[in-house]
């Protein structure tokens, strides 16, 4: 399956300020031997992002977290304090995730590891979880399906593995995830790269 065409799409700016670095006061590299820090993904295509997103200030840096026996996505405010899904005086604009993305932590020299954006009215986000290879760009033909039928926003998550797709829509209560698929329309963040799926045809 390609990845080829471009879609039409808004544009954003794509000039990053370089003043108010921030400072991370966490240690993100203190983990279980047996499991390695996952490698920092590509730096996200800021100009791909849909605009409609951009201009929300709905926005937060992510850095990968040990959790007891897991490396999470924690979100992270531009100055280095966690954030909150649920508290948007924690979120900041686009622009100063942006930045933040490319300003060093102090302790170890780590820098954040992507930007997200947290979900809410209007928009609902569909997570689908190793549905594509990363060498060849070919996705499991169900998955494939699904997002064609959703027709949005739709881009590479961070490991290369999985899909996200961005829509404006209302979910039902229940029944919001069955096996590698999940589904959220509040009190979660997505993880964006603007590292867009162009072509889902065979």
């Amino acid at each position: 399956m390609a990845e080829s065409a471009t879609p039409d799409r808004g544009r954003i700016p794509t000039g990053v300020r370089t003043d108010n670095k921030p400072q991370l006061t966490l240690n993100p590299s203190t983990a279980s031997t047996a499991s390695p820090r996952p490698p920092r993904p590509a730096a996200p295509i800021w100009e791909n992002f849909p605009v409609a997103l951009t201009t929300l200030p709905r926005w937060v840096a992510w850095l990968y977290l040990y959790d007891v026996d897991r490396w999470t996505k924690v979100p992270f405010q531009p100055g280095g304090r966690k954030a909150s899904v649920t508290d948007p005086a924690t979120w900041a604009s686009f622009e100063h995730v942006q930045c933040a993305y490319y300003s060093p932590c102090d302790m170890g020299k780590i820098p954040f590891d992507g930007v997200g954006f947290v979900l809410g009215p209007p928009f609902c986000g569909f997570d689908f979880d190793k549905c594509r290879n990363p060498a060849t760009g070919e996705i499991d033909p169900l998955i494939a399906s699904y997002v064609a039928r959703l027709d949005s926003y739709t881009e590479v998550s961070p490991s290369g593995t999985g899909l996200r797709v961005i829509v404006e829509a209302t979910l039902p209560p229940r029944d919001r995830r069955l096996g590698g698929i999940e589904m959220y329309d509040a009190r979660r963040f997505v993880s964006l790269t603007g590292h867009l799926l162009l072509d889902t045809s065979s």
